[in-house]
């Protein structure tokens, strides 16, 4: 059977059937219930039926009169639904046997009774077979006297089951058309109402600003109105608009044409012209990179003043100090001697902060040898250091198995300072009393160094996750970067390093890892 496409139609024949066959189901059941209901019913009243028939039976045994126990079967067999009946003594012999004429005229009596098998525990049996009941039980008084057995018929129960089905199924036909007429009435007026909507949706690309009356039958029906009046208006709004940017294109096309024609007359040096801002635009973005490269080197210069900070303090000190022990005439030779050679060891520290400092900043042209990452990153935290502690920040390295490295030392410093930095600023932006940046080393699987540089200062926002590297891209505010530091360490690892620098967020935070 196909079944029809619409909605409507499909959810009537749906429901109806369902309908349909949960009455039919649920009649059924009922109908076996309560025919085993009657089957009891008619067990109970065989039983009594035969313990009747055998009482009166007793009596002709007990005095010998077999013509009246013949009599008393015959009369017994007009009973209802009574078929046979058989009357045994106890030794085993026929008394009486007569079973209804099949054609309704009367009882036929057996002239050779039939036996039957006695049950061994000398109780009574309740036996079915097909539409044929067999009750077997004992004929007694004060004693055993036989036994009888009647065979019933229970040919009418199929005839009453029979006639329920036939009533069910009528029953049934009977709430599946009336089910299909209220539904159908009830699903007439949304399926109308929902065609007339789809007539007006089909017409809406060529109306103008055409309305349909809502029908407030049902919620859904309304609301699809309302959403479709609402299109149609949208639709001419735009259709004005439309043909109101047409009329401008046609007068900018005029302005176009006009433009054009003014342009032709400055062709012959236009490329010339294109070329020269091209040159100034790459002049200019070396400017910028340059610029970067100066922030990050005065980033450096400001991690170094951190440094020399404590120890010209120190000098400070002493020298005060060794001012007021001339003065009073109590500075012996022994301490000024102290003086002179802590004042030293500090000079000391501070000139070998500027040999770092010019060790990793000088060209990458005298570079001949190859490096070891772990020390220019140990040289590189003793730079930077101060600055972070004073911020409150501690910065950790974790060293593992490494290799040489063939680059300057100052482009893995400048690497190392710059990520620092924008770990350091999203640290304190964040506010964190307990900012932490962990660098650790190790090597990959195809033997090149690994160096991770974590940080807890909150993951790097989704949306600059994947174009951190791009230039002039940034999460700062506009006067503290244009962007480019980042660009710089990409361009700095994958060119003079040979290697590659991810970005991806942490638990706590974000974490750079540079292969070189």
């Amino acid at each position: 059977m196909k079944i029809p496409r619409p909605f409507h139609l499909r959810l009537i024949l749906m429901t109806s059937l369902v309908i349909f066959f949960g009455i039919a189901i649920t009649t059924i059941l009922d109908i076996r219930a309560r025919t085993r209901i009657y089957i009891d019913s008619i067990q109970r009243s065989s039983r009594a039926l035969t313990s009747n028939i055998g009482d009166g039976c007793a009596y002709y045994m007990l005095i010998a009169d077999y013509a009246g126990l013949d009599d008393h079967v015959q009369k017994s067999l007009g009973l209802p639904n009574i078929m046979r009946i058989q009357v045994m003594d106890l030794d085993g012999h026929g008394l009486s046997d007569a079973s209804s004429s099949p054609d309704a005229s009367g009882s036929v009596a057996h002239v050779s009774p039939e036996t039957f098998e006695i049950p061994a525990d000398g109780k009574g049996t309740l036996v079915r077979e097909g539409n044929d009941l067999f009750v077997l039980q004992p004929i007694r008084t004060s004693r055993p006297l036989g036994w009888i057995k009647i065979r019933f018929s229970t040919a009418e129960i199929g005839t009453i089951q029979s006639r329920a089905i036939q009533n069910s199924l009528i029953f049934s036909f009977a709430c599946l058309l009336l089910s299909i007429v209220i539904m159908a009435g009830i699903i007439s007026r949304p399926a109308r109402v929902i065609r007339q909507l789809a007539d007006f949706a089909h017409r809406l690309p060529h109306g103008r600003g055409e309305q349909l009356p809502v029908d407030r039958f049902s919620l859904e029906t309304e609301q699809l109105g309302e959403a479709l009046n609402y299109a149609s208006r949208e639709l001419e709004r735009m259709r004005s608009g439309l043909m109101e940017e047409q009329a401008n294109l046609q007068r900018a096309l005029k302005q176009k044409i006009q433009v054009e024609a003014d342009l032709r007359q400055f062709s012959i040096g236009l490329e010339q012209r294109v070329a020269d801002e091209v040159v100034r635009s790459r002049e200019k973005d070396a400017l910028l990179m340059q610029q970067a490269r100066f922030a990050m080197l005065g980033e450096m210069l400001m991690n170094i003043s951190h440094q020399w900070r404590q120890p010209l303090n120190s000098i400070g000190l002493q020298v005060q100090e060794m001012v007021y022990l001339l003065k009073d005439g109590e500075l012996p030779v022994e301490r000024a001697e102290q003086f002179s050679d802590a004042i030293m060891r500090q000079l000391i520290e501070l000139s070998g902060t500027i040999d770092l400092f010019r060790k990793l900043n000088r060209p990458a042209s005298l570079q001949a040898s190859a490096i070891m990452p772990s020390k220019v990153i140990r040289d590189t935290i003793n730079l930077v250091k101060g600055a972070l502690e004073e911020k409150g920040i501690s910065i950790n390295l974790l060293e593992g198995p490494e290799t040489p490295l063939y680059c300057s030392p100052g482009d893995l410093s400048q690497c190392l300072v710059n990520i620092i930095n924008n770990a350091r600023d999203a640290i304190i932006e964040q506010g964190l009393p307990d900012g932490r940046i962990d660098i650790s080393i190790d090597l990959t699987s195809n033997a090149k160094n690994r160096i991770r540089i974590a940080n807890n200062g909150g993951p790097i926002p989704t949306d600059l996750l994947e174009r951190i590297f791009d230039p002039y891209v940034t999460s700062k505010f506009q006067n503290q970067g244009v962007g480019l530091g980042l660009f710089i360490v990409r361009q700095t690892v994958e060119k003079n390093m040979k290697g590659s620098i991810i970005a991806r967020n942490t638990e706590s935070g974000a974490e750079f890892v540079l292969e070189v």
